[in-house]
C-alpha cells in the first residue's frame, strides 16, 4: 500500500475540516428552520390577524372561531364534534357581525380587510357541513337571520350567498317550511340577499318558481325582492352594473 505524502493527508485533513464545518453550518440552519417553521404553525391563522384593525371584541370572537376551527379536525371523533357544535353556536348569527369578522369595508384609498377575511373559504365550508350533526330548527334559522340586511360582497359574502343557494337547491321544502313562519320583512331580506349581486337575474329560476304553487306570500316576497336588486344594480342607461357598497 502506497503511504499517503505530507501534502496528500494535509488536503485530505482539510477537506475533512471543511465537510465537517459545512455540515455544522447546514445543522444550524435546519434547526432555525425548523424553529420558524415551529412558531409559524403555533401562530396559525391568527398570525394574519395582527396586521388587521379590530376591535377587542372581533379580535376576541376572531381567535375563538379560529381556535374551534382547529379543534374540529381533531382525531378524536367525540371531541371533534363538541368543537363543531361550539363552532356553530359561536358563527355569527347577523350580517353586521359576519362581515366585521370575515368580510371587507371600503375606503376612499382602499379596502380594508376584516380579522377574519382570509379564513372566510374554509370556516363557511367547515358551517356548510354542520347542517349533518345541528337540528334544521338551529341550522336554516341560522342561515336566515344570517340574510337579514345582507348584500351582495366579493369573497365572504359570496361564499355564504352560495351556501345558502345550495341548501335551498337541496332542501327546498325544508328550507321553506322554516321561512314560512317568519313576517314578510323577513322573507324579503332573505330573498333580497339571495339574488343581490353585480349580475342579478332576470326573472325567477325555474327551479323556484314552484314555490307559486307552495306559498303565495313567500313567491311575491321573492318577486319583490328580485326586482329590488335588479333597481340597485341599474344605472340610468339601463345596463346593470356594479355599485360600491360599504359594510
Amino acid at each position: 500500500m502506497r503511504r499517503r505524502t505530507y501534502h496528500q493527508r494535509y488536503i485530505t485533513d482539510t477537506v475533512k475540516e471543511l465537510i465537517g464545518k459545512l455540515k455544522g453550518i447546514a445543522q444550524t440552519s435546519f434547526l432555525i428552520f425548523l424553529c420558524f417553521v415551529s412558531a409559524v404553525g403555533t401562530i396559525d391563522c391568527m398570525g394574519q390577524l395582527e396586521k388587521l384593525p379590530a376591535s377587542a371584541a372581533d379580535k376576541g370572537k376572531a381567535q375563538q372561531l379560529c381556535n374551534l376551527y382547529q379543534k374540529s379536525w381533531s382525531t378524536n371523533p367525540n371531541s371533534a364534534s363538541v368543537s363543531r357544535r361550539q363552532f356553530f353556536t359561536a358563527f355569527p348569527s347577523a350580517f353586521p357581525e359576519f362581515i366585521s369578522l370575515y368580510g371587507y369595508r371600503e375606503t376612499q384609498n382602499s379596502s380594508v380587510l376584516s380579522q377574519l377575511y382570509y379564513e372566510a373559504k374554509s370556516h363557511i365550508d367547515l358551517l356548510n357541513d354542520l347542517d349533518k350533526i345541528i337540528p334544521q330548527s338551529d341550522y336554516y334559522e341560522k342561515l336566515i337571520q344570517l340574510s337579514q340586511s345582507g348584500y351582495w360582497q366579493a369573497d365572504a359574502a359570496g361564499y355564504l350567498q352560495k351556501l345558502i343557494m345550495n341548501k335551498l337547491d337541496q332542501e327546498l321544502c325544508c328550507f321553506l317550511w322554516f321561512l314560512k313562519k317568519h313576517t314578510d320583512e323577513t322573507i324579503f331580506g332573505f330573498w333580497f340577499f339571495y339574488f343581490d349581486g353585480p349580475a342579478p337575474n332576470k326573472e325567477i329560476p325555474d327551479q323556484l318558481k314552484i314555490i307559486a304553487d307552495y306559498d303565495n306570500q313567500i313567491f311575491s316576497a321573492m318577486t319583490d325582492a328580485l326586482r329590488e336588486v335588479k333597481m340597485k344594480w341599474k344605472d340610468e342607461s339601463g345596463l346593470i352594473t356594479p355599485k360600491i357598497q360599504s359594510c
